[in-house]
């Protein structure tokens, strides 16, 4: 039996319906049959991403089968565990570790980190040569950085340092370190007047901080000529190009049970999706937050049919996208807690208590979002800062999914909040967010936590 019949058995949807009508009938079993191709193509995805097994036997002998899907596929206990395993690692030893390097003697030296997740799971720290003239070689350096972590990982009282496995912290020197990429990036958007005023039309720009390049997409426009003249203009930039158009699109849990939760569906005019509940540092009001392009100023929201409120913040900018609806309709109770499955019963839901920091984002952590159209899928932070021409604004990417009415949605990984969905690349559907700290200092305001 192959891979996908064996999908097809854990996923499948068993329909028997007595009512009269062929075409009915036809049309929902292509309607499961769509599902079961979808689910399994985000189970190998998801498998090929965070380096599990897809073999036919793992699948059979997974044991956690339950309707509640923690990360959005079926897991084993121990592939669950594992999970678990990385998102505490991100979320709790790697920003004590990068503030332990920066407070070092390497702090000049280092370059930054990433996360690999397959085919084995591998933290990696950069280090460049640096000003620092107590080290004189290159097997200095790395020694030195060793020498930090090591004393860091052994000294810290952090649980999740215990964590770590042997091997799984690499070191590598670069040319150049995740701020000069970036800087790079942000000095080339700041010229793109000049560049349109010799009919180059750029589409998109990101830093490739894993392979040390600064990408330019120039649409259907590649091509020698273009790329030379971007290339003459910024010639000591590591620049890549590529013909990506860059579009993208803004993108249902609707259920009234008295509860505002992340992940339900929200409705004003269309569709989209609550993100956090929040509160103003300024004088305690209970707000919700989501996507600002969700609605205009004092667009009223509702959701089960039960009025929200009206959306009264809204902070749109380079790089934010975010609304806050205020909690005045009397209708719902906001929680914390995270709507992560794809029933009205959110089992033993996600409950987020902190905010991630946007020092703390690194290239190849989890992200997991639960949206209205999508349900919940996780993937991994591709890209920090991609500055989209068509948006006029910088988003996080992502290797996950969104659709239209998952704007708004929570992104988050164990605990902490990362961000909120502003939508998708319409070439392949990879989520856009906007970080979590941005909003709320946009909005000045703070996670609400029971």
């Amino acid at each position: 039996m192959d891979l996908k019949k064996i999908t097809t058995l854990i996923f499948g949807v068993a329909l028997t319906l007595s009512i009269s009508g062929v075409t009915y009938a036809e049309n929902i079993e292509k309607d499961s049959q769509a599902y079961t191709n979808e689910k399994y193509n985000l189970e190998e995805k998801f498998r090929d991403e965070f380096g599990f097994e897809k073999s036919t036997n793992q699948l059979l002998s997974i044991q956690n089968e339950s309707s509640v899907q923690k990360y959005g596929v079926s897991l084993s206990e121990s592939e669950e565990s594992e999970m678990d395993r990385r998102v505490e690692i991100e979320q709790k030893f790697i920003p004590d570790l990068e503030k332990a390097i920066q407070d070092s003697s390497m702090s000049e030296n280092y370059a930054g980190m990433y996360i690999q997740q397959a085919p084995e799971y591998k933290i990696i720290v950069r280090y460049t040569g640096g000003s620092n003239k107590n080290i004189t070689s290159s097997n200095q350096e790395e020694q030195a950085f060793v020498e930090t972590v090591e004393q860091f990982t052994t000294n810290v009282s952090n649980n999740a340092a215990s964590l770590i496995l042997p091997n799984e912290i690499v070191y590598e020197k670069v040319d150049y370190s995740e701020k000069q990429l970036m800087g790079f990036v942000e000095n080339i958007v700041s010229k793109l007047d000049l560049l349109k005023e010799q009919n180059v039309n750029v589409t998109k720009i990101y830093s490739d901080y894993p392979n040390q390049k600064v990408v330019v997409s120039l649409g259907n426009e590649l091509g020698p000529e273009k790329q030379e003249i971007v290339q003459t203009m910024f010639n000591k930039y590591p620049l890549e190009f590529n013909d990506d158009p860059g579009l993208i699109e803004q993108t249902a849990r609707n259920t009234y049970t008295g509860t505002i939760m992340g992940g339900h569906e929200i409705n004003s005019s269309g569709k989209c999706t609550a993100g956090v509940p929040a509160k103003s540092r300024s004088n305690g009001t209970l707000f919700l937050v989501t996507a600002g392009h969700c609605g205009s100023q004092g667009t009223n929201f509702s959701q089960g049919g039960y009025l929200l409120g009206p959306l009264s913040n809204i902070y749109m900018g380079s790089y934010a996208d975010s609304g806050a609806i205020r909690l005045s309709g009397g209708n719902h109770t906001p929680s914390n807690v995270i709507y992560n499955t794809s029933g009205i019963n959110p089992g033993n839901p996600t409950r987020l208590t902190g905010v991630q920091a946007l020092s703390s984002s690194k290239i190849g952590e989890t992200v997991i979002k639960s949206g209205a159209t999508t349900d919940t899928t996780t993937g991994t932070l591709q890209r920090k800062d991609v500055y989209f021409t068509t948006a006029g604004r910088y988003l996080f990417e992502t290797s996950t999914v969104s659709q239209p009415g998952d704007s708004g949605a929570p992104v988050f990984a164990g605990s902490g909040f990362k961000g909120i969905v502003h939508g998708r690349i319409l070439s392949n559907d990879s989520m856009l967010y906007t970080h979590a700290e941005r909003i709320l200092n946009g909005l000045n305001l703070d996670l609400y936590v029971l």
